[in-house]
């Protein structure tokens, strides 16, 4: 856990650097994207050379995804930056003040996606985690297009801030509303229409007490992706104080409603909470 953690936060950081220089292509390619390639190639060559995958097999090909990306990324990235570490024109005191808010962001942020599971597991035990981590792990991939929008847009909307360039901006907006809340609304019909169907093949008959919290959880994601890059745009305003507070505020709402509803609705109640929030 901790080598996999040291290596997710060092592919963050080495993506981040590149999106602040405006490399949005280098910033989404050693995001994740890399890593994951590796990973999936890792894992098909121990599934042609290993009769029994065990649990060994994909941490070794998770681990391998992440220092191959580590090692290039970070290579391409010392090449960018050699001029600059030349001419001292890095300022690590002024990056890291400037920069300290986006932590408590990020913390909170990670906290909130991550309440409504570490209740799950207080309120309903083991059995009950697994059925609604399925539900929450589902419902995630409503976010991947608004996910990959979202990269790519990240470092304009600095720039057209700082160019005062307002009509760009807003059709930028309205790109991502179109392919981050049209896909998402695919995505929660699918969800809808074949949820027990999907449930059952991927995971089994056992874990169909899923399609429930799988709904609510997506028509969530659905109104938050359709609403645009709003918080997306306020981070790259430097408005993160703005961000932090309605990250808590959400927070708040969720943990309320998830102790209210719980016992009437069970998991529906920690799906519903979350999508309120």
């Amino acid at each position: 856990l901790f080598v996999w953690l040291l290596g997710v936060t060092l592919q963050g950081l080495i993506s981040e650097c590149f999106r602040g220089l405006h490399k949005a292509a280098a910033a989404t390619i050693f995001g994740g994207i890399l890593s994951q390639t590796v990973t999936m190639l890792t894992l098909v060559f121990f599934i042609f050379t290993t009769s029994d995958l065990e649990l060994r097999h994909f941490v070794l090909a998770m681990l391998t995804g992440l220092i191959v990306n580590i090692f290039i990324g970070g290579w391409s990235l010392w090449r960018t930056l050699k001029d600059f570490w030349q001419t001292g024109s890095l300022q690590w005191t002024l990056i890291f003040s400037q920069n300290f808010q986006f932590f408590f962001v990020n913390l909170l942020i990670y906290f909130f996606s991550q309440l409504d599971l570490w209740l799950s597991s207080f309120l309903q035990g083991p059995e009950g985690s697994a059925v609604y981590s399925i539900a929450m792990r589902l419902a995630l991939l409503i976010s991947l297009p608004a996910a990959i929008i979202n990269q790519s847009l990240m470092p304009h909307f600095s720039k057209m801030k700082s160019e005062g360039d307002l009509p760009g901006l807003q059709s930028s907006y309205r790109a991502s509303q179109i392919f981050g809340g049209g896909p998402a609304f695919l995505c929660f019909l699918i969800f809808v229409l074949a949820g027990p169907w999907i449930i059952q093949f991927l995971f089994g008959s056992a874990y169909t007490a899923a399609y429930e919290p799988l709904v609510i959880l997506s028509f969530g994601y659905v109104v938050h992706y359709a609403a645009g890059s709003l918080g997306v745009i306020l981070l790259m305003w430097g408005e993160q104080r703005k961000v932090l507070e309605a990250v808590a505020v959400s927070l708040l709402v969720s943990v309320g409603l998830q102790l209210f509803l719980f016992h009437k609705y069970n998991m529906e109640a920690l799906a519903l909470g979350s999508s309120l929030a």
